[in-house]
């Protein structure tokens, strides 16, 4: 799991966002591209190494069924996307927030190795 926190796929999503909060709040420099769908690309990016995370600490799973990412994928994205601006005003509601999202989560499964998916029949063969 630490491989997965340290990996470049994990960490550059994470300074990324970092950097872009302090010049977008604090610099006060807008970028709009990047205002509007590097934070949701960059959440996904850093939430699903955190929840696999959470799955081996707790319930001693190495990795993701393909279905259990796309419901993880689809939980997440209706808070940020639905529930969220329905409290704040502060959160906008976007489709293509969607689609940075499951970019994200593209980016990760792609580029880092130690971030698992299985399938059932590797599912059967790692069970023998």
């Amino acid at each position: 799991m630490k491989k997965t926190l340290s990996h470049f796929s994990f960490w550059l999503p994470a300074v990324l966002f970092l950097l872009h909060q302090c010049t977008q709040k604090l610099a006060q420099i807008s970028i709009p591209i990047l205002d509007n769908y590097l934070d949701p690309f960059c959440f996904a990016t850093i939430t699903f190494p955190l929840l696999q995370l959470e799955r081996k600490k707790i319930y001693k799973l190495e990795s993701f069924r393909l279905t259990e990412l796309f419901v993880y994928f689809i939980v997440l994205a209706v808070l940020a996307e639905y529930l969220l601006p329905l409290i704040s005003s502060n959160f906008v509601s976007d489709p293509f927030d969607f689609l940075a999202m499951f970019l994200g989560m593209i980016w990760l499964t792609i580029y880092n190795p130690s971030f698992k998916i299985y399938n059932q029949q590797s599912l059967k063969e790692f069970q023998k």
